[in-house]
């Protein structure tokens, strides 16, 4: 893609994201999580840091991608 992001191949991770206000109220009530590879287990992040570029995105509550039209 334009953005270089997205390649075709194995997957090297997947970042999740889950809104829950009560429990993430230190990171604007977004929860962060990263699976890399094919695993199912969550490797730990720190939610701070994804926080921190996540704030940019404010005005779309914290989130870069959008429902396609």
């Amino acid at each position: 893609t334009k953005d270089g992001l997205t390649t075709e191949g194995a997957r090297k991770s997947v970042g999740v994201i889950v809104k829950n206000t009560a429990l993430h109220a230190e990171t604007g009530g977004w929860g962060f999580a990263q699976f890399v590879g094919d695993t199912r287990t969550a490797a730990g992040v720190n939610a701070s840091a994804c926080f921190g570029c996540h704030q940019r995105t404010e005005e779309t509550d914290f989130v870069f991608t959008e429902w396609r039209q």
